[in-house]
């Protein structure tokens, strides 16, 4: 019973993610990946792979929570929606999921949110 029990939970969590996933896409949600930044006043960034900063709103409690574990460096992948066109980008989170230890964060991106008072500047 104890090892029927192992290999269920793990599938049944692949599953109940699957199809979060599938009705996600299937409502005009994306999926990206990239690296985590935490700014002043509780407002989180997901860095894509490009070094764009897109700053999260949490679409669901879970998501906030999961945010709240996580630390600035660690590799992310999320379902979001579209991203809006502004500096820096906005868009709301369906689900956040830390994957690993991400990619340094280019200083260019650092420095500009820097400047527009989202994080604190280096050495400060």
């Amino acid at each position: 019973m104890k090892k029927a029990f192992k290999i269920l939970v793990p599938v049944l969590v692949v599953l109940l993610i699957a199809g979060g996933l599938l009705f996600g896409f299937a409502h005009g949600k994306t999926m990206g990946r990239g690296t985590l930044l935490k700014g002043a006043n509780d407002v989180v960034f997901w860095i894509d792979e490009s070094g764009s900063p897109i700053l999260l709103s949490y679409m669901n409690d879970t998501v906030r929570k999961t945010a709240e574990k996580l630390e600035t460096g660690d590799a992310i992948l999320l379902l979001c929606d579209g991203i809006e066109e502004s500096y820096p980008g906005r868009t709301g989170c369906y689900l956040l999921v830390r994957t690993g230890g991400g990619k340094e964060i280019p200083a260019e991106t650092l420095n500009e949110l820097a400047a527009m008072g989202w994080i604190e500047a280096a050495g400060n």
